[in-house]
């Protein structure tokens, strides 16, 4: 898994160098504009007058759950969603991704403890929602962690804190890398069912990928 890892991660970097400062730029400002201008249609993923679930968890988190199913079976939220294991658990989530673990900045403290009283698998990364941050590492290790998910049949939460920003990167590259959407097609997938915004060196590293993969395709 490491070695599959460090290799999307070399080759990333390798191709990045291959394409101009303006070519990066001109299209990083395109997809900004097409971030902004796409509206987004919400639909909640569950109204909470539907909600079978009553729990103490429920009643605690409730008016701040905020998450919405943005492909088939992948949901993205945010923290609370994660939190409310009787709300998971009524709307069939078997896998959990923490793209905000331990942080000490916007930090999310779950962990695979916390599910250990349900049938949840979970998985986290401590990512900090900075530009400088580099969330192309955890692509490919996201990506075979929902792969997993799907494959069997299963439903998956993907939530960082606020659920707009490390979560969405990582909704957006799963789409690009493994159903052939371009950066463009994926943001409007996502953001047709929930507003998100990832911040601009996200976006960069998103926009990198789009190059790699287009060149890739289109040699």
């Amino acid at each position: 898994m490491k070695f599959l890892l460090d290799y999307f991660i070399q080759k990333l970097l390798m191709m990045a160098t291959k394409f101009s400062y303006a070519d990066i730029r001109q299209k990083l400002i395109y997809i900004s504009n097409v971030l902004h201008r796409t509206q987004s249609q919400e639909k909640y993923i569950s109204n909470a007058d539907k909600w079978r679930c009553a729990p103490d968890d429920y009643r605690m988190y409730r008016n701040n759950i905020d998450c919405h199913e943005v492909f088939p079976n992948i949901i993205v939220g945010n923290a609370f969603a994660a939190l409310s294991k009787s709300f998971l658990k009524d709307i069939g989530v078997t896998h959990v991704l923490n793209c905000a673990l331990n942080q000490f900045l916007n930090e999310v403290h779950l962990n695979e403890d916390y599910y250990r009283d349900t049938n949840i698998r979970f998985k986290g990364f401590e990512l900090d929602d900075i530009c400088s941050e580099n969330i192309t590492r955890c692509f490919e290790e996201a990506n075979n962690f929902i792969d997993d998910c799907l494959r069997n049949g299963g439903k998956i939460l993907i939530h960082c804190l606020a659920g707009v920003s490390r979560s969405a990167t990582i909704t957006i590259a799963y789409l690009m890398m493994r159903h052939a959407m371009t950066l463009e097609e994926a943001i409007k997938e996502v953001k047709q069912n929930r507003r998100i915004c990832p911040n601009e060196g996200f976006l960069r590293q998103l926009v990198e990928l789009d190059l790699m993969l287009n060149q890739q395709r289109h040699p």
